[in-house]
């Protein structure tokens, strides 16, 4: 599964196989390469942190908020409306692990998700309904597609924080310091503070946020990922993607505490995987089915 040398490959077969995609003919072909290529080395950067983490995952456990998971029950305040703490890892510097403290309102409060809006994003205050549409089409939709095909994104929640719920945490500081992603998930929140002083000891999905209301240009707001409709079409697809992420680190880390994950480039796949099958549930598309332009779009 590493990979196979060019040269071991028959001519034959070398020859048919498929020429590299031309990302700079598709529209804005070459941004989503930059994207695409940031979150493979995100996600490597991620592998590393838990291969090299020396106590491993919290370990599982039937009993819920024991031990220091009741640490973080006391920063998360599941009321709408209410303010949190929360922690968000930044990018590495010069190999030292580097995090902040963000303080964040409940936006959203649902069965499977708790959604938390930045205090300081452009927009505070002025998003909630997109929010809370996102919680309840996770909770209604995501959720179900998540457990049927791939696994409980909750399985470790028991030993963590015990909350029952992904937090999803939207925030101008993956505008700031992932310039190149829309979204992220981490090990990180899976390991003890000793491992890692930024965990929240709870599943967490980080997000990036819309900063304008409108295009300063005029255009259509609903294609702009930096006002709320364009970004709100985006985010959809990314959420399923990255909870699919929390899924596989939750099934992995409820089976053992230094867990072997697949490589990044297949699980990268199932979590395109993930995505594919959300779209069907909107477009009414099926598997070897005709999919209709205009559904689809």
């Amino acid at each position: 599964n590493r990979g196979i040398p060019l040269r071991q490959i028959p001519p034959l077969a070398r020859n048919r196989m498929p020429a590299p995609f031309p990302w700079r003919l598709a529209p804005g072909g070459e941004i989503r390469r930059q994207h695409a290529l940031a979150h493979l080395q995100f996600m490597e950067r991620d592998r590393q942190l838990i291969a090299n983490a020396k106590l491993g995952a919290v370990r599982r456990t039937t009993n819920p908020g024991t031990g220091n998971g009741l640490r973080l029950l006391r920063n998360l305040t599941q009321t709408v409306g209410a303010y949190s703490s929360l922690n968000i890892l930044l990018p590495a510097r010069h190999d030292t692990l580097v995090y902040t403290t963000l303080r964040a309102r409940t936006v959203y409060v649902g069965a499977h998700a708790v959604v938390l809006e930045d205090s300081l994003a452009p927009l505070a205050g002025q998003m909630d309904s997109y929010y809370q549409q996102l919680g309840a089409e996770f909770d209604n939709v995501m959720y179900p597609i998540l457990t049927a095909n791939f696994g409980n994104p909750l399985a470790m929640d028991a030993s963590l924080s015990g909350v029952g719920r992904i937090v999803m945490l939207f925030t101008p500081a993956v505008n700031t310091y992932y310039p190149t992603l829309d979204a992220f998930v981490t090990g990180c929140d899976f390991l003890t503070a000793a491992d890692c002083p930024a965990t929240n000891r709870t599943e967490v999905f980080y997000s990036a946020v819309p900063t304008i209301q409108t295009p300063p240009d005029g255009s259509d707001p609903r294609y702009d990922q930096t006002t709320p409709p364009g970004w709100y079409n985006e985010i959809r697809g990314v959420l399923i993607h990255e909870s699919k992420h929390i899924t596989a680190l939750a099934e992995k880390f409820s089976l053992s505490p230094h867990p072997l994950f697949e490589e990044s480039w297949l699980e990268e796949g199932t979590a395109q995987i993930a995505s594919e099958l959300y779209a069907r549930t909107l477009s009414g598309a099926t598997w070897k089915g005709n999919a209709m332009y205009q559904p689809t779009i």
